[in-house]
């Protein structure tokens, strides 16, 4: 179509620009900007590629809204897991304290208190902590797969309905040159999704992997605070941060 009109007359080309008409579409993903030529009939294989295109919109949007209620759980993730580092720190500095005193020491009784308060604090919020976070990360998990099938089914359906469109485009009633513009625009809002994406990607892994240093540095801490005292940790053995995996 594009080609027709560089080699038509200015009066033919203004007759042409009568037919076209301007198609817009108030998606709640974007606006979609099409023009259409009225005096062609759009062949089979550009309604199919159209309707792929309104559906690759409705897909995205629910990718869009899937990945929005999942970065809203990652700052509470983020400010538990914090807590549990807080206190796995003063139970590791009460147990050193204790480890250098003299058994003579006066003030050896009450940072043994404190240790136990820390241990028993700690392993309160292990038990608050890791079900949301085994909860969390299999959600995650789920959202990876999720979006790895919507990537494949872009590539391997929707972007090739959309090449049918480019290669014969002078049989279709769509104008090229706007389909391409919109699709572009699309690509930029696409873009902006996984951007986001990738933040999340970068939080859940962080997270995941912080707590498995932790969680070994935590058996340690219980290791030695046993080989010190085996009755401090008697109030948590039937849950440990372990039984709690």
């Amino acid at each position: 179509m594009a080609g027709t009109l560089q080699n038509s007359s200015v009066p033919a080309l203004l007759i042409n620009k009568e037919m076209i008409k301007e198609i817009i579409t108030e998606h709640a993903l974007r606006r979609i900007i099409l023009l259409v030529d009225e005096d062609k009939v759009a062949p089979e294989f550009e309604k199919n590629a159209i309707e792929v295109y309104y559906e690759m919109h409705d897909r995205v949007l629910q990718w869009e809204e899937r990945l929005r209620i999942a970065r809203e759980k990652i700052p509470g993730l983020g400010f538990k897991l914090e807590r549990v580092e807080e206190v796995y720190e003063d139970a590791r500095r009460k147990l050193e304290h204790l480890l250098v005193m003299v058994p003579e020491n006066p003030e050896r009784p009450r940072i043994r208190m404190q240790l136990r308060t820390f241990t028993q604090d700690l392993d309160r919020l292990l038990c608050e902590y890791v079900p949301e976070l085994i909860n969390q990360a299999g959600e995650f998990y789920e959202y990876e797969d999720y979006s790895l099938e919507e990537d494949i089914w872009m590539t391997e359906i929707a972007f090739k309905e959309f090449r049918t469109i480019f290669d014969d485009y002078e049989n279709c009633a769509v104008d090229m040159v706007s389909f391409d513009r919109d699709l572009d625009d699309f690509k930029g809002v696409l873009g902006h999704i996984r951007k986001r994406e990738g933040k999340y990607y970068d939080m859940m892994y962080e997270y995941i992997d912080t707590y498995t240093d932790l969680n070994e540095k935590i058996d340690s801490l219980y290791d030695r605070v046993d080989e010190f005292d085996d009755t401090i940790l008697e109030f948590i053995k039937p849950v440990t941060p372990k039984g709690a995996e």
